[in-house]
């Protein structure tokens, strides 16, 4: 006793030094929580209030102490009082304040409505328990929330599916090693089994229960496991009439009456079960004394027990004949019947009367909060309109500016990426036009001539030789000339590759009558790579002689077809190596170009020997 006083000091103390000081903190609350099973009602209610009184006290901690009052109020059957605290409690929750204390004050809620009888109340409270720890994902809430669907089955009278959910939790509040889940839920299997009288098992785990609070020294727990224990074997003995059940229901009784003891604010049913027992088995001086004893506690908030306890004095004194004495307990019963209509006539006009301030003060204070809200909203309104307004036509500006200045960029990047890559392909078409290998046979092939003394086929071939040198170097500095200079081009080059081969091979150019050449401008050397491929790698090894046909086609009105074809050793591709290549520079010459004619180049192989080449021009200027 002196070790609880000492600790209600202490929480007095250590509370109303933070009291004035600053708000309630989770120290605060906390250690009154702990300490509400050890204090009286009176305290406990009075030590509350004071908190609410509070200036300093936020709508957060009114909502925390008011849960408080339905704890303590529910701890001393209150039940009403204390769903009305609930509830109260509820409307002061935010989100901000974290989804568990709506959580936890919704099973509360649920708790007292299965002691009420109000099932489909308890279970609306779960059901909307159970969504909120869905979307807040709680793994932990999501086992506890079936102790309580147990406990509203058990009080439905569905035993059943009370097992179900304790036997779905047993194993995950054992891999918890909660000592007072454990204990809580080794208890309530326990009366489990007891109402279904299977009382051996209900004492294997009432001793699980009893060990846990043993460890922890937990008093009330270890009273309420000797209580059970005692009513278990009082049905062993009921059941098998041996003495030995009789004297453990006793001894259990008896253990349970001595520590409940010490709370005497809490009905002691301890007692209550061994003034039953032994009026039962006729000790009736034994079972007056536990009856006075209970008389004597006196507690008024148990009237409802008190009431039993007159009742069966009064039955007992009208079987032993004793009238006075069952008219005395009569005048007891009728008294406090009396009583408790009138405070609960009390409670009544009380609760409208709270009920009428509380209807006009939040009638005020939502007229209050109308008005602000629409002023709010006006101005919100504008203000958002403005925002809107400023924040739109600065994100245009942002867009028109940065797309002004990535397009400009952009266009820049491209044209210098563009010129780049139109020099490096007229480059890299000069070098295979005029590659050493070729000027040097070229000379050789003059140098013959001239040995042979034919002024005439060796002035023939200088002023060819000559003119494709010149043709050569004149495209290279111009993105464009007509076909027919093209062609003439073309001409000169294969001319200069007889001059070297002789007579090897010959050639034939076939221009479509309605293309006007001279008018039709192309890229510089459209068909010299063709050609040069057909006579470098067509005729190479050929043992017949060779023969070329240029075919120049018009197609549509702005696109020209060529062709050509040898009849040489067929295609035969080789691995790429680092080297130009003068089919893969016009290829990517044509890219170049951006009208997808790089898509229609095309090679095949001839049935009886040779090669076709072929491509889609698109003209550049056709008049």
């Amino acid at each position: 006793m002196m070790i609880r006083f000492l600790k209600i000091v202490f929480l007095f103390i250590f509370c109303f030094g933070y009291l004035n000081a600053q708000l309630i903190n989770n120290a605060t609350y906390y250690a009154i929580a702990d300490s509400m099973n050890s204090m009286p009602t009176d305290s406990v209610e009075h030590l509350l209030d004071r908190y609410l009184t509070s200036d300093k006290c936020t709508r957060f901690d009114s909502a925390r102490l008011i849960t408080l009052k339905g704890n303590t109020n529910t701890f001393n059957g209150n039940l009403d009082k204390a769903l009305g605290y609930y509830t109260k409690a509820i409307e002061l929750f935010t989100p901000e304040d974290g989804y568990l204390w709506e959580v936890k004050t919704r099973l509360n809620i649920s708790s007292i409505y299965s002691e009420l009888k109000e099932f489909t109340n308890a279970g609306n409270q779960l059901f909307r328990v159970k969504e909120i720890i869905q979307n807040n994902k709680d793994t932990i809430y999501k086992y506890k929330v079936s102790e309580y669907f147990a406990h509203l089955f058990y009080s439905e009278g569905n035993t059943d599916s009370a097992f179900y959910y304790l036997e779905k939790i047993t194993g995950v509040y054992e891999s918890w090693k909660d000592t007072f889940a454990m204990s809580r839920l080794y208890n309530n299997l326990a009366v489990l089994y007891k109402d279904q009288e299977q009382f051996n098992k209900a004492l294997l785990y009432n001793n699980k229960s009893l060990e846990l609070s043993l460890n922890k020294s937990n008093e009330p727990a270890i009273a309420e496991s000797y209580n059970n224990m005692g009513m278990c074997y009082e049905g062993l003995y009921n059941k098998n009439n041996k003495q030995e059940f009789l004297k453990q229901a006793l001894f259990y009784y008896e253990e349970a009456a001595l520590l409940k003891l010490k709370y005497t604010y809490k009905w002691n049913s301890a007692i209550a079960n061994l003034a039953r027992l032994n009026r039962q088995l006729g000790n009736d001086k034994i079972a007056d004394e536990y009856y006075d004893q209970l008389e004597a506690i006196g507690q008024k908030d148990k009237a409802a027990e008190i009431l039993d306890v007159y009742r069966n004095q009064m039955m007992h004194m009208l079987n032993t004949g004793q009238v006075g004495d069952a008219a005395y307990y009569f005048s007891l019963y009728d008294s406090i019947i009396h009583d408790m209509q009138i405070m609960q006539e009390k409670d009544f006009q009380q609760m409208l009367l709270n009920q009428r301030k509380l209807f006009h003060a939040r009638k005020a204070e939502q007229e209050q909060h109308l008005k602000l809200h629409d002023e709010q909203e006006k101005r919100l309104i504008i203000e958002k309109k403005q925002f809107l307004t400023q924040t739109v036509f600065l994100i245009f500006a942002i867009i028109v500016v940065g797309l002004f200045y990535f397009l400009r960029q952009r266009n820049k990047y491209l044209t210098l990426k563009s010129d780049q890559e139109n020099k490096q392909l007229k480059d890299a078409v000069l070098r295979t036009q005029m590659n050493p290998h070729f000027v040097y046979n070229a000379l050789t092939a003059i140098q013959n001539s001239v040995l042979k003394e034919d002024q005439l086929v060796t002035a023939s071939y200088v002023a060819r030789f000559a003119r494709l040198i010149r043709q050569t170097l004149n495209v290279a500095s111009v993105d464009r000339i007509t076909m027919e200079e093209d062609i003439k081009a073309l001409e000169d080059y294969i001319e200069t590759q007889k001059m070297r081969f002789g007579d090897k091979f010959s050639y034939q150019i076939e221009t479509d009558e309605h293309l006007r050449i001279k008018d039709t401008y192309v890229p510089p050397l459209v068909l010299q790579p063709l050609v040069e491929n057909a006579i470098h790698h067509g005729f190479k090894n050929l043992k017949r002689k060779g023969f070329i046909h240029i075919k120049i086609a018009q197609v549509g009105c702005c696109r020209v077809k060529f062709e050509v074809i040898d009849n040489g050793v067929g295609y035969h591709p080789k691995e790429k190596d680092d080297k130009d290549h003068a089919l893969d520079i016009l290829k990517s010459r044509l890219a170049l170009f951006q009208s997808g004619d790089e898509n229609t180049f095309s090679i095949e192989d001839l049935a009886d020997g040779g090669t076709r080449v072929s491509y889609i021009l698109t003209l550049m200027d056709h008049v």
